[in-house]
């Protein structure tokens, strides 16, 4: 995944409804086992995976790599931070793409409860950009609409609704995904262009065929030049 430096000379026009990161205005972070940055308006890409699709070993090599990390940089600048997400996130996602774990969302029934829930408040508490729903995981492009329905109500949302949904179809129980998404501020226009495109792609760099994949792109952003094939 490229993630490209925050530039003021992005030529693009942003599609409608999208607010790229704005430098004027403070960005707040916090940190669990990732750190998440926030901005009022901001559209965010996010990733949310099952939770039995990284095994031990794979989990501990990850933690050891934050430490190695932690330890080795002594200042842990903004810069330093999105440096080291960028990193942590293109290792997980090389494993998820590896199809590991019980990849319940290969089944499209399941895969369609996690697509239904993301759409239902589009439009009323978020702006649904992009998604896609692979065996093990979900990309999504999502812009909430104000401070008490911010990213952390939206991902606790869906999150929620959708494992209690697929507990009843599955009769599972227990915890179905993992406890902290990873989300990211998408800063310019031509950043936003090449998740789009990295959304659309995923099923094919995975071995998938695409149209047995939830995948979707909003209308408007495609009509813009924000489409999963745009040039």
């Amino acid at each position: 995944m490229i993630v490209l430096p925050m530039s003021s000379r992005d030529i693009l026009e942003p599609p409608p409804g999208f607010q790229p990161l704005d430098p004027e205005v403070q960005v707040g972070m916090r940190a669990r086992r990732m750190p998440h940055w926030t901005q009022p308006g901001a559209t965010y890409f996010v990733t949310f995976r099952l939770a039995d699709s990284l095994s031990r070993r794979i989990l501990d090599e990850l933690r050891e790599f934050k430490r190695c990390w932690e330890s080795q940089v002594a200042v842990k600048s903004l810069e330093e931070h999105r440096r080291f997400s960028l990193q942590l996130r293109n290792r997980i996602e090389e494993h998820l793409d590896r199809g590991l774990g019980s990849c319940l969302l290969s089944d499209m029934m399941l895969a369609g409860e996690v697509e239904k829930v993301m759409r239902t408040m589009d439009g009323k508490q978020y702006l649904l950009g992009s998604y896609v729903v692979m065996p093990n995981h979900v990309h999504a492009l999502v812009k909430p609409f104000d401070l008490e329905t911010n990213l952390s109500h939206v991902m606790r949302s869906w999150l929620g609704v959708s494992s209690r949904r697929i507990h009843q179809r599955t009769g599972g129980h227990g915890e179905l995904w993992q406890e902290e998404p990873y989300d990211t501020i998408v800063r310019t226009c031509r950043h936003l262009r090449n998740v789009v495109r990295y959304i659309g792609k995923n099923p094919a760099r995975a071995g998938l065929n695409p149209n047995r994949c939830f995948r979707w792109v909003r209308p408007e952003w495609a009509d813009a030049g924000y489409g999963f094939d745009s040039d």
